[in-house]
């Protein structure tokens, strides 16, 4: 009889379905499990408890079962002075602690027009190592006289902006700090909008992306890129060229995309 219970026993064990693993892309502030502050490509389990330092803490989290996950603290109340969340319960989609981004599209190739400065340069804004904007010339004059006026609200610091040609980047470490853009003519003052800006290196970004293909090798790179990338991309970061992102997986993760999610 005790060697029938002890393989029952052993059956329901092995019967149980193994606990999901999460992987960490993108923390934002601090975020500590067991006591280990969390850091792009750590390994989570569903039974982990995730400790916030700060309410506005964030973590991005990948599941290679269901896509990627951005958790933070919410409005619940601080314990130990630590905000805690119990991960296999916050990925509940119905947990008010979860949420993921739609499924998105960023097509930006040059900007034509000052409507297209004005719907880009909005809430948050990524730039990856001085990335270069094409601009219409003919549209969006750059001289002494029409130039781009970057005012930053706090008033301690300046974009550095370089201009060649038919493109111009912005020079710079910035980190999630206001700006305010506005285009400046011998004929007007043109408001094109307030964003935050945030300046990485293609070294993170691409430390973060592998995440997303290191640990979902069975599934198509295109629908990777298109169902997961370009939304966390979007929610993470904001607006960016996304051909730079493109490049980055291609030449520096060595991983081929469709140019559309179309079949």
């Amino acid at each position: 009889m005790k060697t029938l219970t002890a393989l029952l026993l052993l059956l329901t064990i092995f019967s149980l379905p193994p606990a999901e693993n999460f992987y960490v892309v993108k923390v934002v502030g601090e975020v500590l499990c067991n006591n280990k502050t969390l850091k792009t490509g750590d390994k989570l389990t569903e039974e982990n408890i995730l400790h916030f330092s700060g309410k506005e803490d964030k973590i991005y989290l990948l599941s290679p079962n269901d896509g990627y996950f951005l958790l933070s603290p919410g409005d619940q109340e601080k314990e130990s002075k630590k905000w805690v969340v119990a991960l296999k319960k916050a990925v509940i989609p119905q947990n008010k602690y979860y949420m993921t981004a739609t499924r998105s599209s960023n097509n930006f190739s040059s900007f034509e027009d000052v409507y297209d400065l004005m719907g880009f340069f909005r809430e948050k804004v990524l730039i990856v190592n001085e990335t270069p904007f094409l601009y219409n010339t003919e549209k969006i004059p750059l001289d002494d006289k029409n130039y781009l006026l970057f005012s930053d609200l706090k008033g301690n610091k300046k974009v550095n902006l370089k201009i060649d040609n038919n493109s111009f980047s912005i020079a710079g470490d910035y980190k999630d700090e206001t700006f305010q853009l506005t285009y400046v003519t011998s004929a007007e003052k043109k408001e094109i909008g307030t964003f935050s800006l945030t300046t990485k290196s293609r070294k993170a970004i691409s430390e973060e992306l592998a995440v997303f293909f290191n640990n979902q090798s069975g599934k198509n790179s295109s629908a990777v890129y298109f169902e997961q990338i370009v939304p966390y991309i979007s929610e993470a970061y904001g607006n960016t060229n996304m051909e730079v992102i493109k490049n980055i997986i291609d030449k520096d993760l060595r991983v081929k995309v469709a140019k559309t999610n179309l079949p």
